[in-house]
């Protein structure tokens, strides 16, 4: 009889109320969840300990997979950004060489351990450009990182990160377009804009701020400015028809209208600019009155600044920016100046190293003066 119970205990599976290691509680399973930040600087570690390293520092409404628990930390799955390195020895033909090696957070045998891979595991990855002894690869799928409890709150099921990040991506891809759209519109002359489709897409974006209340600000911020360029240019045409209608502006062009040629052949990017050389050359007009267009380029071609480098362009969808290209220097001193035109096509010489004159623009307290480029010299 002792016999037969030594051997169904022997038999049995052995419970155990937690892991020694981890620390998860296996006495029930876990469900996975999306959680979501509550305050700002929230410290993403290592292991579930107040003295562990920080991996990084997450903001107030981030979202991360809680995928375990101890008393006091939640296990979170890798948030994206986070690179994972192994050496490059243990690796042949993208498979595993090699008992428990280290994956580590950094291309360092000093960097902290965020998984381990054993022979037959597959990893894809690229020579690190950091140390060409390690690869930079994916993540292991057993990786953790961990958070304490009392700063996340769960506010879904595991699938619900990936369902608001893809909602999130396609309102910031909505929000950008729209504002490059929005920008677009205000160079036109002010009977021919319609903001209509604008308005309505920052109203969508602006209603949805209780999951994105980031985008949301940002809507909002760039409707109001866009509706005071709206008011300004507005009571600008209101004022030019007045006075042109008392002969007053006889002699000005009209305000949608920068160059003399046919602008109706200018590539957009170009044109986006009409506005703002018709405000300079009315600046201009103040001490110069009765003065043709014509005049006033020829005075800037008399005053213009020669400047060399490689023209490259600007892409950042950011506010009264000076400029749609930089001048880069040769001599690896970075960015020279930004610039702008609607008589060259700065397009044609994307990549090429140039010397150019130049009419000073204001840069909107930028990091480098800004030119509006009148001629390429060679």
């Amino acid at each position: 009889m002792r016999k037969l119970i030594y051997t169904l205990l022997l038999s049995a599976p052995l419970l155990l109320s937690a892991d020694s290691e981890s620390g998860f509680d296996t006495n029930s399973p876990f469900h996975n969840f999306t959680g979501q930040v509550q305050r700002n600087k929230v410290r993403l570690r290592l292991s579930p300990t107040l003295d562990s390293e920080v991996v990084r520092e997450l903001a107030k409404n981030d979202m991360v997979v809680v995928a375990g628990e101890t008393e006091d930390f939640y296990a979170v799955l890798p948030p994206q950004g986070v690179k994972a390195y192994i050496f490059r020895t243990f690796v042949l033909d993208d498979v595993v060489e090699g008992t428990k090696v280290n994956v580590r957070l950094e291309p360092s045998v000093d960097a902290p351990i965020i998984a381990q891979l054993n022979t037959g595991d597959k990893v894809k990855g690229a020579v690190s450009p950091l140390n060409a002894k390690w690869l930079e690869i994916q993540i292991p799928s057993s990786a953790r990182f961990w958070v304490a409890k009392d700063y996340i709150q769960k506010i879904g099921d595991a699938s619900l990160m990936a369902t608001l990040s893809k909602r999130k991506e396609e309102n910031n891809l909505l929000l950008s377009n729209t504002y490059l759209v929005s920008q677009e519109e205000m160079q036109k002359s002010f009977p021919e804009i319609h903001l209509e489709g604008i308005i309505k897409n920052y109203n969508r974006i602006i209603d949805q701020a209780k999951d994105f209340p980031e985008e949301a600000t940002r809507a909002k911020e760039h409707l109001k400015t866009l509706q005071e360029n709206y008011l300004k240019k507005k009571i600008a045409y209101l004022e030019a028809k007045a006075a042109q209608a008392d002969g007053k502006l006889a002699n000005l062009p009209p305000a949608s209208f920068i160059d003399l040629s046919n602008r109706s052949s200018l590539p957009s990017k170009m044109s986006l600019w009409n506005d703002q050389e018709t405000f300079a050359y009315q600046e201009w007009l103040e001490e110069n009155p009765d003065q043709p267009i014509e005049s006033f380029y020829l005075s800037e071609l008399q005053n213009a600044k020669l400047l060399q480098g490689t023209i490259e362009p600007y892409t950042k969808a950011v506010k009264n920016k000076p400029g749609d290209y930089v001048l880069v220097s040769q001599t690896g001193h970075g960015v020279i100046a930004y610039l702008y035109s609607n008589k060259v096509n700065l397009e044609d010489y994307v990549g090429q190293t140039v010397t150019l004159k130049g009419g000073p623009r204001p840069n909107h307290n930028f990091a480098f003066p800004a030119y509006f480029v009148l001629d390429i010299v060679n």
